[in-house]
């Protein structure tokens, strides 16, 4: 099965760093660093985008994922109910993870 993980393992240690110095911007990362943040934006993309069952998931109130993902995205840009705008958080959060050995 490909992933994110995967893929990102066939890319040199170059391309991953132009990645990371692309994308992963210092507002991004602190987003991706605060564990509450991160945990919310992973339960909403497990969950297909769905507050409801990410809020559920999360334990927290559907309000409070609301805010933390509106939060999010008045700050990166990016709309999480948007598909490709999703997609980026997905490898922004592999990026972030991302360490080779």
């Amino acid at each position: 099965m490909i992933n994110l993980k995967s893929f990102l393992d066939e890319l040199s240690d170059e391309q991953i760093a132009n990645l990371k110095n692309k994308f992963l911007t210092t507002q991004i990362k602190k987003f991706l660093d605060r564990e509450e943040y991160l945990q919310t934006l992973e339960a909403f993309l497990a969950c297909g985008l769905n507050v409801s069952q990410a809020a559920k998931q999360a334990f927290m109130h559907r309000n409070t994922l609301n805010y933390r993902l509106n939060k999010f995205q008045k700050i990166t840009g990016l709309n999480l109910h948007n598909l490709e705008d999703a997609f980026m958080l997905s490898l922004l959060i592999e990026l972030n993870q991302y360490n080779r050995l």
